[in-house]
């Protein structure tokens, strides 16, 4: 079965899937062979351990969808690092710490500055994307301020 990249994030390998009547979580794990240390920068391929990580997902036909993903623990091998053991990270797949995907959360912030908070939320969760006035309301607070370009040719009326 092949399933279109824009199912997935870039950068996963699916290894299961779960259906219940509520939502669908899909089990996924990278496929890389190595891991950069978040201080030192340093690749290891010295495993630690793993663990599972669930981050909210784009709904698919209204229903919830959520990633389970393996994440892969190594050992820093920069002996200067303060850092000895440390999580690969889920680039362009989510924040470190977030519980939810960069594009949900991107989701999100679109109908956050649309609607607002109360009508984001009610929009939001027809579509099975579960949130809260607040969160949408943090979305904004969240988003980087719009860059501004000084203008190239001002007018004066009379």
């Amino acid at each position: 079965m092949v399933i279109p990249t824009s199912v997935i994030p870039e950068g996963l390998f699916i290894t299961g899937l779960d259906r219940t009547e509520n939502s669908l979580t899909i089990q996924v794990r990278t496929f890389g062979t190595h891991a950069r240390c978040p201080l030192c920068h340093q690749s290891s391929t010295r495993l630690q351990g793993r663990y599972h990580r669930t981050l909210a997902d784009l709904p698919w036909a209204d229903q919830p969808v959520y990633l389970q993903v393996t994440v892969r623990k190594f050992y820093c091998t920069n002996p200067s690092c303060s850092r000895k053991v440390f999580a690969e990270r889920l680039d362009g797949v989510a924040e470190a710490h977030a519980r939810r995907t960069l594009r949900q959360r991107e989701a999100l912030e679109r109908i956050a500055f649309a609607l607002g908070g109360e009508a984001g939320a009610r929009l939001a969760s027809r579509l099975g994307l579960a949130t809260s006035p607040d969160t949408l309301l943090r979305c904004i607070r969240a988003a980087p301020e719009p860059q501004f370009f000084p203008p190239r040719v001002l007018g004066v009326d009379n």
